[in-house]
């Protein structure tokens, strides 16, 4: 990690100082951790009859493409809109914004939306935002995604 000095304004500074007062500094060691890049990695989509499969990292990169396959959604009297899964290795907030977007389209039309085969990065993150029960998951589920 690289390691550096950070300048930041102390309390003093951030009440409004007068014309002739110099802004207070301190300095503070502060260490470069890196941004979280997306993987780039591709997400597959199939259309089923009743829902879709997808497979492969869900993502700020993948997120839009995911988006544009799920705008058409089938049938609603037919039953649960499924999407399933079990092949998703990684899923972020862009994702889950996508689902959470279906569900309220879905909802909308007087549906429901069930996440089958939900693989574990996608039951963590949906037990770590409780929103396992809006995706017809078991939250009894007695073997919880490890954190």
């Amino acid at each position: 990690m690289d390691e550096s000095y950070c300048e930041r304004p102390t309390s003093s500074e951030r009440a409004a100082p007068g014309p002739e007062t110099p802004p207070a500094v301190s300095r503070s060691r502060c260490v470069n951790i890196g941004a979280v890049q997306p993987s780039g990695e591709p997400v597959d989509i199939t259309k089923m009859p009743t829902g879709w499969s997808v497979t492969g990292q869900i993502d700020a990169l993948t997120s839009e493409q995911l988006a544009n396959a799920l705008t058409d959604i089938p049938d609603v009297a037919d039953g649960p809109i499924e999407v399933d899964l079990a092949g998703v290795t990684f899923i972020d907030s862009s994702g889950l914004r996508v689902l959470l977007g279906l569900a309220g389209r879905v909802t909308h039309a007087g549906g429901t939306v069930v996440i089958c085969n939900a693989s574990k990065p996608v039951a963590r993150l949906l037990a770590i935002t409780k929103l396992e029960s809006t995706f017809g998951l078991d939250v009894t589920d007695p073997d919880p995604p490890a954190e």
